[in-house]
């Protein structure tokens, strides 16, 4: 499991878990991987936003098990996997907030243009 902590640019701040690529803060701008998928430029911003706005994020990968390492007091959890949504929602406090992060296509759009894409392989392979 890799953990990043960014620190907040406010007083008292609250605190958040993100469940994304927390490589995404430790690398370089400029680094290859921010060139492919938009997702590590999402993440980035997310936690950039995060901070600015007076939240202390510890972020962790989308598929770690978030519930045996952290204190149940969180203010709020995004979380970009349904694994990780249903630990990490145990996670926060009564009055925080859980928010899911989807950054993949709904299951019946994926599988309909999955089933569609192999239709017109095997058309063309005969």
């Amino acid at each position: 499991m890799s953990l990043i902590h960014i620190p907040s640019q406010k007083k008292n701040p609250k605190k958040a878990l993100v469940s994304y690529l927390p490589e995404s803060y430790s690398l370089p701008p400029d680094h290859p991987n921010f060139f492919g998928h938009s997702n590590f430029q999402e993440c980035r911003t997310l936690l950039n936003c995060l901070s600015e706005a007076g939240y202390c994020c510890d972020v962790i990968g989308w598929m770690d098990d978030v519930e045996p390492y952290f204190d149940k007091n969180y203010d709020l959890f995004i979380g970009t996997s349904f694994a990780s949504l249903m630990h990490g929602r145990k996670l926060v406090h009564k009055k925080g907030k859980v928010i899911a992060y989807t950054t993949t296509a709904h299951w019946l759009f994926h599988n309909t243009s999955e089933y569609n894409r192999l239709s017109l392989f095997r058309e063309r392979r005969k």
